[in-house]
């Protein structure tokens, strides 16, 4: 993940499955010296969390591919990326999700994305796909 943050005092957490409060909090320090790393990543695809609907300008395909996330707004969003098992439907994940995760998983975490309650803020993800379904879960 490629995200621009301001200098100051962050922490990594995951509230996934009640992981907060069973693994712990990671925090670090972004200070203002160093190498300028204004320079974003070239994107092979951008996807768009509207308030309604995800838009997706280009293709996903195997392999590695980084995706520019935005929001357009006026709303927060939030992107999970899930691969689904071999059998298993979008339906069999909500209901998983809907269970707050109880019982093995009906697909693959792959990482995601928010916006950091502030609309203007652009993320990049890194990702290598295989090949099989891949859903955006809101």
């Amino acid at each position: 993940m490629w995200l621009r943050v301001d200098p100051g005092q962050y922490i990594i957490i995951c509230w996934n499955s009640g992981h907060a409060k069973t693994t712990p909090v990671h925090p670090f320090t972004v200070e203002e010296v160093g190498a300028d790393d204004n320079r974003t990543p070239k994107e092979d695809l951008v996807l768009k969390l509207f308030d309604s609907r995800f838009e997706l300008e280009g293709n996903l395909h195997k392999g590695v591919q980084v995706i520019r996330i935005e929001t357009p707004g006026p709303s927060i969003h939030e992107v999970d990326i899930f691969r689904l098992h071999e059998g298993r439907t979008v339906a069999d994940l909500n209901g998983w999700r809907k269970q707050q995760g109880h019982g093995p998983a009906p697909a693959q975490a792959l990482g995601g994305a928010l916006d950091s309650h502030d609309v203007s803020r652009v993320v990049w993800l890194r990702k290598k796909f295989t090949s099989g379904a891949v859903r955006a879960a809101l």
